[in-house]
């Protein structure tokens, strides 16, 4: 999900599910707990509290896994696609 790489970018902390890509995208620099409130409840204040550890990593691995002309050339295309097929 994008939310997550533009949340890595800002060096802010992520808290996700392990649902879909959000581990992969999270890797050591964030938080991945099972897809349940209670989960996500208690790993809150582990995630508040060591926010400010994992910001400079989290910033750094988004840099090195999506470069921002690498992401931007790809959205492209995808927009161009879509803008394509709106024409008809």
């Amino acid at each position: 999900p994008t939310v997550v790489i533009e949340a890595l970018a800002a060096g802010g902390p992520v808290l996700g599910t392990a649902l879909g890509g959000i581990p992969s995208r999270v890797g050591e620099t964030g938080w991945v707990v099972e897809p349940a409130a209670e989960a996500l409840a208690d790993a809150l204040p582990v995630a508040g509290r060591d926010a400010a550890a994992h910001s400079d990593a989290a910033r750094a691995r988004c840099l090195a896994t999506f470069p921002p002309d690498v992401v931007t050339r790809q959205l492209l295309k995808v927009y161009e696609g879509l803008g394509r097929r709106a024409a008809g």
